[in-house]
């Protein structure tokens, strides 16, 4: 059995630890000495990379996770303790998603006790692992995996989950106010893609379609698809997206907006579009990496617009390295005799996550989610990845402001319009 039921017994005792830091036994993964974290990383196949948003068949990160987590140590590691790294692979290879989320949960809560998880891969069913670790009072920070889903949803789940470098897309009708400010979506026929799940269409028929016909256009046709659960159900998304762009084609769509799905689904259907030369311009968002899909299929992103908080992932742009918290970080790969040049974002963002960690566990002087939770809206905490951190009232996500950026034909890849 993946849940034990002691802990999910016990999962309401939020804050039974002592007053020296919440590290009297009853706050997983933490000791007088030591504080435990996990990391959910692929191990991926071919066949697996595209539903994950992946671009290679393996995650470099792993390669200087250690190195990274010595470095923290030495600067003095979380609240005086030092930080344990326990690795926890996730195979893209699997009949079901949802059951290897239940075995990772298990690897993280069962066969070792940890604090905190991280993880910035992009599989569908993450609210499996999310609902485990939450009852075995273990926290999830996660960007990437957390961006196609509301703010609604991980309420539920409070105060386990934070994003502390994203901003969830029940915030899309104000990306698109920002992105039409100067009338780019005035007289367009609108195609919207997205997932089949009851919140996406909530959040479609209360904000999306209001904001877009106050914006000057119309949606006239909509593909929704069904969020998939194994790398095999790949093809079904395909399929979806071929017999779409036939829709779409039909209703005269000449721009198409992604709502509250992943990077799977865009990259099928703007291939597949622009081989049968159908060209529309695009909406898009940080969630479905811009950088990575403009890549694939630069000739079909001219004309594009996106809103997003990421350079790495909007622009394909490292100068979060430049912070000082992005110096800090690549120095520790360095100094572990790694060069970081060519894996740069990877170990930017798993350094994001360790800042966090720390900047909010120290803010609230202890291991306690309650503290924590009162502690998130003021951590002082410096990103590595350029994004700024500024949680709004009430929410898990830590990005309120999002800067508009187009598609440049001349270097076939996305800038942001401010400069």
């Amino acid at each position: 059995m993946l849940l034990a039921t002691s802990a999910c017994a016990n999962s309401g005792d939020d804050d039974a630890g002592s007053s020296d830091g919440g590290n009297g036994g009853s706050v997983p993964g933490v000791t007088e000495d030591t504080v435990t974290l996990g990391i959910v990383f692929a191990t991926q196949t071919q066949a697996g990379a595209a539903g994950v948003g992946a671009s290679s068949t393996d995650l470099p990160i792993m390669n200087a996770a250690q190195a990274i987590v010595d470095g923290f140590n030495a600067d003095g590691g979380i609240l005086g303790r030092q930080i344990e790294l326990v690795e926890a692979p996730f195979s893209t290879a699997v009949p079901s998603y949802s059951a290897e989320f239940q075995a990772v949960c298990s690897t993280l809560t069962e066969d070792n006790s940890v604090f905190a998880t991280m993880t910035d891969f992009s599989p569908p069913a993450l609210e499996v692992l999310v609902e485990c670790l939450a009852e075995h009072r273990t926290i999830l920070v996660a960007d990437k995996t957390a961006q196609s889903f509301p703010q609604e949803i991980w309420n539920q789940w409070r105060p386990y989950v934070y994003s502390p470098g994203a901003q969830y897309f029940d915030k899309i009708a104000e990306r698109l106010d920002q992105a039409g400010a100067d009338g780019y979506f005035q007289g367009r026929k609108v195609g919207i893609i997205s997932f089949d799940t009851d919140y996406v269409r909530k959040i479609i028929d209360d904000e999306v379609k209001p904001k877009l016909e106050e914006l000057g256009s119309s949606v006239v046709s909509e593909i929704t698809v069904t969020p998939s659960d194994a790398s095999g159900d790949i093809g079904n998304t395909a399929s979806a997206m071929v017999s779409g762009i036939v829709q779409f084609k039909e209703a005269g769509v000449d721009q198409v907006v992604f709502v509250g799905i992943g990077p799977e689904a865009p990259l099928t259907f703007v291939g597949a579009a622009a081989a049968q030369e159908f060209l529309p311009r695009y909406f898009v968002g940080t969630e479905i990496n811009p950088t990575f899909q403009a890549s694939t299929s630069p000739a079909a992103y001219s004309g594009a617009r996106g809103v997003g908080w990421i350079p790495v992932s909007d622009i394909g742009d490292t100068t979060g390295a430049e912070t000082m918290a992005g110096e800090a970080c690549l120095a520790k790969v360095r100094d572990a005799g790694i060069d970081p040049t060519n894996d740069e974002g990877n170990y930017l963002f798993l350094c994001n996550y360790l800042d966090f960690i720390k900047a909010v566990v120290e803010e609230a002087g202890s291991f306690e989610a309650d503290a924590i939770a009162e502690a998130y809206p003021n951590a002082p905490f410096q990103s590595s990845t350029g994004v700024e951190f500024s949680p709004g009232p009430d929410r898990t996500d830590g990005v309120t402001n999002a800067r508009v950026f187009d598609f440049d034909d001349t270097c076939s890849c996305f800038r942001y319009t401010d400069g």
